[in-house]
């Protein structure tokens, strides 16, 4: 059986920061991803990529984030996708939880224990058709969880993100977890390794119901594939805006990603890109 996700405390209280100095420029918006999305032309058929687990810090509600790479999902209705996740219960702990989610299924934890500060490297990979090799490595432990699953895939996309979990349809509160640094990035197009920059990643910034980006992704370092994504509290440039449903009055249990369903429905695509960035298509 899958062990229950540990509850540890939570960081001390710190506001969102303003936008860093090296936000990625024509950031597209999103209401609940942020990051990079490679959609070049080409079969995806691997991704890969590090990150440090956060430490959120106390919220006011109850709040979350999940730190994910995954293959399609930006263009098309599914998403093999894998990572970590953090739910905040106000001033009561955090959980932290590994854990896969194949879209239109429910998310899934599995038996890998995370904890803040802890390095994270997940590579989800073809190895014939339909069958994805997934790995969730913690190097800070060394220990790791492999899994072969079934999945009929696009290979149209590949992505780093982090993420406002959803259910129902509405996006839970995003934690405030500071900053996360993402490393190590590639994906394998056409059977080519390429670093997120050279797969043509674009930016996605978070944005909330009045148009305010609540997260935002730096520019990509000069190695193509490392990147930050900071929790942030500021205007969107031109007002852009997305719809977004939040509520406080919903069971804290539900806030584990395997418990909550995609917040659009999956006949609706979660992203469109355009020349300019990728934006939320309103379900």
């Amino acid at each position: 059986d899958t062990p229950a996700p540990d509850t540890q405390p939570v960081a001390p209280t710190q506001p969102p920061q303003p936008l860093p100095g090296n936000v990625a420029p024509n950031s597209g918006t999103s209401r609940n991803w942020s990051g990079y999305v490679a959609t070049k032309a080409g079969t995806y058929t691997s991704v890969t990529g590090t990150w440090i687990v956060p430490h959120p810090s106390a919220s006011a509600s109850i709040a979350a984030a999940a730190t994910w790479v995954g293959i399609g999902g930006a263009k098309n209705r599914d998403l093999i996708q894998a990572g970590t996740e953090e739910s905040v219960v106000g001033s009561n702990g955090v959980r932290y939880s590994a854990w896969i989610e194949m879209l239109p299924a429910a998310s899934h934890t599995v038996p890998l224990k995370v904890n803040p500060g802890d390095s994270v490297t997940t590579t989800i990979t073809q190895t014939s058709q339909d069958n994805w090799l997934i790995t969730l490595k913690n190097n800070t432990t060394g220990l790791n969880y492999k899994v072969t699953e079934n999945y009929t895939s696009s290979l149209s996309s590949a992505e780093w993100i982090e993420e406002a979990p959803s259910g129902g349809r509405r996006v839970y509160p995003l934690e405030n977890f500071g900053s996360v640094a993402f490393s190590g990035g590639s994906t394998v197009v056409d059977g080519k390794t390429l670093t997120i920059a050279a797969a043509g990643g674009k930016a996605v910034s978070m944005s909330d119901s009045t148009g305010r980006i609540i997260a935002a992704p730096s520019k990509i370092a000069s190695d193509g594939k490392s990147f930050g994504v900071t929790r942030t509290d500021a205007a969107a440039p031109g007002g852009r805006s997305s719809q977004v449903q939040t509520s406080s009055g919903f069971d804290p249990s539900s806030l584990l990603k395997a418990d909550v369903q995609p917040v659009i429905p999956v006949s609706t695509p979660i992203l469109s890109l355009g020349s300019n960035g990728v934006y939320l298509v309103q379900p």
